[in-house]
Order: C-alpha cells, then sequence, then structure tokens
C-alpha cells in the first residue's frame, strides 16, 4: 500500500461498487472524468462548465438524474468559484448536488405540506 494512501488500483472494483451506491457521487465523478477532457482550469463562472452540455455521447441521465444549465445556475451558487482543478470540480459539484437535494425535498414539503393533528391530552385523575 503506497503511504498515506488506503487503497491501491487493485482496489478499483471496491472503489467501483462504493461509488455507485451514492447516485451524487456517481454522478460527480462521472461529471469530473469528463471535465477533465473537456473543461479548462481554473474555472472562474457559470460559464465555465457549459462545454459539458454539449459533448456527444454521455448519457442523457445520469445515474437516474439529468443536470441543466438552469439546474447548474440554480444549485451552483457563485461561492463555490472558483474552480482550480479536477479535484476541486468533484468536491464542489458533489457539494452542489446535495444542495440541490435538500432544496428538492423542502420543495416537495412545501407543495404537499403533511398537515399535522394536535395532540388530546387527558386530564389526570
Amino acid at each position: 500500500m503506497t503511504q498515506g494512501r488506503m487503497f491501491e488500483p487493485k482496489d478499483v472494483e471496491i472503489l467501483s461498487h462504493a461509488i455507485s451506491i451514492h447516485p451524487n457521487l456517481e454522478y460527480a465523478c462521472y461529471a469530473t472524468k469528463l471535465a477533465k477532457k473537456h473543461l479548462k482550469f481554473p474555472i472562474m463562472q457559470w460559464s465555465g462548465m457549459y462545454p459539458l452540455f454539449s459533448v456527444r455521447g454521455i448519457p442523457t441521465k445520469i445515474a437516474k438524474r439529468k443536470i441543466t444549465r438552469a439546474h447548474l445556475r440554480k444549485f451552483f451558487p457563485s461561492e463555490l468559484f472558483p474552480i482550480t482543478n479536477a479535484g476541486d470540480f468533484l468536491g464542489k459539484t458533489l457539494a452542489a448536488l446535495s444542495w440541490g437535494d435538500s432544496i428538492h425535498r423542502h420543495e416537495r414539503v412545501l407543495a404537499n405540506p403533511v398537515r399535522f393533528t394536535p395532540v388530546a391530552y387527558r386530564k389526570e385523575s
């Protein structure tokens, strides 16, 4: 084992499985793979990530989700820029996806609020 590293290249099957269990991580890793090939770092603003949306031959949905430019602008806050390299891209993309999930959960609750029934207390005897 390489000093300071828990995994080696022979562990790729385990790591691949672990990534597939977490949809946000799977999407962020795939987006990072594409970013390394199609983007120029540092990325200073959203438009620096737009080339990812025109890459041909990638699945329209990854990990059961489709991300659009509108999603990018809504859930990827400007405070996450600049993005300095692929590792930084991975972490910030994962954070943005988690933020988006949180917003979607709140939107669903607001659209269909759960009504609470008041609790009836008994008088003590």
